[in-house]
């Protein structure tokens, strides 16, 4: 049986182990195989056990027979030997009585005294074989005795072994149990390894599955990334032709500025003219802060991060809405701020630290999370290009008034949002100019209505 659990362990290894066997698979089939290996020891061990048990009854079972059929003979010679001495007796018996009778007989007849002697010689010779048959009666008791002592002491030998054979039998019902229950340990232990090697092959083919997934999401990552890739480049590309474009329209534009600066001073020195509010648009194009400039941040600011706002939040007209007011809030803040205070730099802090105060506010009655990120980003985003609008001397303007449905639509202050219209349903994002009915530097955007 120990060959036979060996080998179908083997087979069992050898046909699931072929490929990809790790090191602890290994060593469970050597540790599974030892296991085989002690418990075909142990049922040989078994085996012998119960041979030596099933020889140990045998041998009881043929002196139990043995000590039965002396027991017998020792009752039949018992019985032969009393019922020899009572059939002696009543012959002796028998024997003087015939005897006396015939004395008595004799008696009566004439020759008494020949009849006397006769009895006399009769009697002598009866008591000599009575009294040898006793002897030899005596000697035949005395050497049964000895026999039936004899048989004693060799049923009492028989008890002893027997006694030995049964201490000697329970050990070996003990060992046999004790060989039993480690087979029973050995069989469980192997048992919960077969059940612990399924568990790790099911875990294998879990891994395996994984990480064929995360192969697949690493091939797609991979691939979207040389798309990333191509598509940078593609900008590069892009971004140098805008670089070499702007750098041609910097060198035209210098040169205007120089031609203008030219005329500028020759006005000055004919007229001495003051130059207009308006041609502060026009000054320090390497300013990062000029009107032009932060019109294309706002412009941005509606595409990208009002974008991502709306698309975390639902709602379309009440995001629009949201988004709208919130921009125009923080422009009017800072507006109101600098209004009331000379001091531009303490108007702005003091505008930056209400309207932080006034988004965490804001932040109180949103869900949190996804939502509140995005929002977060929005509004520190408003607050730095509505900074940048302020900055500039006069302020650039932004139109506030978002109540304007059912006014007529004007092409050149909006762009029609999703849907055209004759109308304005209402204000998606505000026109900026370069001061209050001065130039338009981006146009808003409104949903039309018919």
């Amino acid at each position: 049986m120990g060959n036979i659990c060996r080998n179908g362990q083997q087979d069992e290894y050898s046909a699931e182990g072929t490929t990809n066997v790790s090191f602890s698979q290994m060593d469970e089939s050597r540790h599974v195989a030892k296991n085989g290996d002690e418990q075909a020891r142990l049922y040989e061990e078994i085996a012998r056990l119960t041979r030596v048990n099933i020889e140990s009854e045998e041998k009881t079972s043929e002196l139990m027979e043995e000590i039965e059929k002396l027991k017998t003979e020792l009752q039949a010679v018992r019985k032969e030997t009393d019922s020899d001495d009572e059939q002696q007796v009543d012959d002796e018996d028998a024997q003087l009585t015939s005897e006396s009778t015939l004395a008595n007989t004799k008696c009566d007849r004439p020759t008494f005294e020949f009849a006397i002697a006769d009895e006399d010689e009769l009697s002598e010779r009866n008591i000599e074989q009575w009294a040898s048959e006793k002897d030899a009666n005596y000697i035949e008791h005395k050497r049964l005795q000895d026999e039936n002592e004899m048989l004693k002491s060799e049923m009492e030998q028989i008890k002893n072994e027997m006694e030995e054979q049964t201490k000697k039998a329970m050990l070996n019902e003990e060992a046999f149990a004790e060989l039993t229950n480690t087979l029973e340990q050995v069989a469980r232990e192997r048992n919960d390894q077969t059940a612990e090697q399924k568990k790790h092959e099911a875990e294998i083919i879990k891994l395996k599955s994984e990480l064929e997934q995360v192969t697949t999401k690493l091939d797609q990552k991979t691939s979207e990334l040389r798309k990333s890739e191509e598509n940078l480049s593609n900008l590069k590309n892009q971004l140098q032709k805008s670089v070499s474009q702007t750098e041609e329209l910097r060198l035209t534009l210098q040169k205007l500025q120089n031609g203008r600066d030219v005329f500028k001073t020759k006005n000055e020195q004919n007229e001495g003219a003051k130059p207009k509010p308006s041609d502060s648009y026009l000054v320090n194009l390497s300013d990062d802060n000029r009107p032009d400039k932060v019109a294309v941040r706002f412009e941005e600011l509606y595409n990208k991060e009002w974008t991502d706002c709306y698309e975390v939040l639902s709602s379309e007209e009440g995001v629009c809405r949201m988004l709208l007011g919130v921009c125009v809030n923080i422009y009017s803040t800072y507006v109101r701020t600098i209004e009331s205070d000379t001091n531009k730099k303490n108007a702005l802090v003091i505008a930056d630290m209400q309207l932080d105060d006034d988004l965490k506010g804001f932040l109180k009655v949103l869900r949190g999370g996804k939502i509140s990120n995005a929002i977060c980003l929005y509004w520190n985003k408003c607050m730095e290009i509505c900074r940048q609008m302020i900055a500039n001397d006069p302020p650039l303007y932004m139109d506030t008034d978002i109540d304007k449905h059912g006014h007529t639509f004007n092409d050149s202050l909006y762009h029609f949002y999703t849907e055209r219209g004759t109308r304005i349903d209402y204000i998606v994002w505000p026109a900026l100019n370069l001061m209050k009915n001065g130039k338009m530097l981006c146009k808003g955007h409104a949903q039309g209505a018919k």
